[in-house]
């Protein structure tokens, strides 16, 4: 390639090949230069990503054992809420079933009370009869017709003659 060539001419030649080369060099260094840039870039997005993802992580993670807690909680309440209500429950069931049977024991009693006044009143009235007559009055209350003539000292029988 030399042949035929003034050494002039090479000299002259190979400056510009070593500009050109230099002028490559230079692109090639910027290319780099420039990718690196982006590549710095990039991971400084996908830090910040990572970052945000971790931080939405923790955050997830703070809510789920905010919650869980709260869960628990309430389920622990529901539990005891529970166990009273059905306690209460029971308690109404048992006051239902006594206010029943003191319903019906009193209902009893009060026609216990009524008979044993209605027998006493029969009883009564059959004594106060039964003294009527020893005494000689009628259910009237006038005086039987022997009785009359008995306490005048007269025979009730002469008088019917």
């Amino acid at each position: 390639p030399f042949r035929g060539m003034s050494l002039r001419e090479f000299e002259t030649q190979r400056k510009l090949i070593e500009e050109q080369n230099k002028q490559k060099k230079e692109l090639l260094h910027k290319a780099i230069e420039l990718h690196s840039q982006k590549t710095a870039a990039e991971a400084r997005k996908i830090s910040e990503i990572k970052e945000e993802l971790a931080k939405l992580d923790n955050d997830l993670a703070l809510d789920v054992s905010i919650l869980r807690k709260k869960i628990d909680n309430a389920c622990i309440y529901f539990s005891q809420v529970e166990k009273q209500y059905i306690k209460i429950e029971a308690q109404f069931l048992k006051a239902k079933i006594d206010l029943h049977n003191a319903a019906e024991k009193k209902e009893l009693l009060t026609e216990h009370l009524c008979t044993v006044i209605a027998h006493n009143e029969d009883r009564k009235a059959q004594k106060l009869s039964e003294l009527m007559q020893k005494v000689g009055l009628t259910e009237t209350g006038d005086l039987d017709v022997g009785t009359k003539y008995a306490m005048n000292g007269e025979n009730h029988e002469s008088q019917e003659k």
